[in-house]
């Protein structure tokens, strides 16, 4: 009888360290799938919106002499919030003396609309994969496992117009074509 329970005794602690070592290794190999997939992301969001700007500038036959000021127009049209990327774009054209039809520019105009959607929807994405390692890591049994863990850093791509609006918890221009 005493060795009967004395092996019960050892089978249960050795069933649990089979459980615990199975549970750590599969919440360690899920946060290490999040890494990853988060990194592979964050590329994917850089190759979305350098892509935009190579579709915009092929559109729009930007000439090696225009290339830098066009970059910055681009940034700016990522970025609009404050005024119409449109009206960023014609005055540009207009700037480098660059002849945008009213074809060419619908075209350019339904570009950034997809090129844009494609970024945010890369975006969320990433933010998704962050709420989920940290929730992960957060709730137990996660939290046993994956507490030494550094939290999974992302570079979320915002404009300075959201910036401010959040810092101050107001987002009073809400006409698009207004200017600053």
């Amino acid at each position: 009888m005493k060795n009967t329970m004395w092996l019960i005794g050892v089978g249960l602690l050795i069933f649990s360290a089979l459980i615990g070592f199975a549970l750590h290794t599969s919440y360690n190999n899920k946060y290490n799938t999040l890494e990853s997939e988060a990194r592979a992301r964050q590329e994917v969001s850089k190759v979305t919106f350098d892509n935009t700007w190579k579709i915009i500038s092929s559109q729009a036959k930007v000439a090696e002499r225009d290339r830098e000021s066009f970059q910055s127009t681009y940034v700016s049209i990522m970025n609009a919030r404050s005024q119409s990327e449109g009206d960023l774009l014609m005055k540009w054209s207009q700037e480098a003396q660059v002849p945008i039809t009213p074809d060419l520019y619908k075209t350019l105009q339904q570009s950034i609309e997809s090129q844009r959607n494609t970024f945010t929807t890369a975006q969320k994405q990433l933010i998704d994969i962050r709420r989920e390692a940290e929730t992960m890591k957060r709730n137990f049994p996660g939290s046993v496992f994956l507490s030494s863990r550094k939290d999974i850093q992302i570079q979320v791509v915002t404009s300075d117009v959201t910036d401010a609006a959040f810092a101050s918890g107001q987002e009073n221009q809400v006409d698009p074509f207004l200017s600053n």
